[in-house]
């Protein structure tokens, strides 16, 4: 772990696409070998392109002593988005997470009609807006199979991958059986009586 840490945290090794693949490797034959930190850092640092995995790493050094000069200067554009208070939803689907969107790779970030303020506040109050139409305070999110559910589903997708590219933390509560099935485990027939 405190090898595959200190690659991660080297300008040059990001910069340069030098973190070797047996770490990749090492990560999903054995995971419970390395924190689910380090894992998500691993994860971002070799799926992501060179200057946003750069920009991550500054992120993560951001308040330590000896971040290196190189990791300091990186900046990535910013794309801003004006935001109806009332049409979240609308906005959602429509603006921020439209087809024409999901390639982008400049850093989303958010105001509201007719407020001041605009930067990291008001951003990470859209992604807990954003969060709060996808909530069920009683059992979470469960998969659904008509197509209202489909279009929803979708776009919660489209959110945390969002949320996951500019380093966003995002609060879905998701059922429990939903996480079993996505962390690989089967489903069984006896889960529809929690379910149901």
């Amino acid at each position: 772990s405190l090898k595959l840490a200190k690659e991660l945290d080297s300008p040059l090794l990001v910069a340069v696409n030098g973190i070797s693949s047996h770490w990749t490797w090492a990560a999903r034959t054995y995971p419970f070998l390395f924190p689910f930190e380090l894992r998500v850092s691993l994860f971002k640092t070799i799926s992501l392109d060179r200057m946003r995995a750069l920009w991550l790493l500054q992120q993560r050094l951001a308040n330590a002593d000896n971040a290196p000069s190189l990791v300091s200067s990186i900046s990535l554009p910013k794309r801003k988005f004006i935001i109806n208070r009332t049409n979240i939803q609308e906005d959602l689907r429509s603006s921020v997470l439209s087809e024409r969107n999901r390639g982008d790779l400049r850093v989303f970030e958010f105001e509201y009609e007719n407020e001041l303020g605009t930067g990291h506040g008001p951003t990470m109050e859209f992604y807990a807006l954003a969060s709060d139409l996808y909530s069920n305070e009683h059992e979470g999110i469960l998969p659904g199979y008509t197509k209202v559910d489909y279009e929803k589903f979708n776009l919660l997708g489209s959110l945390v991958a969002r949320a996951w590219l500019d380093d966003r933390i995002i609060n879905i509560p998701v059922h429990p059986v939903f996480i079993s099935v996505l962390k690989g485990e089967n489903a069984h027939i006896e889960d529809l009586a929690i379910v149901d």
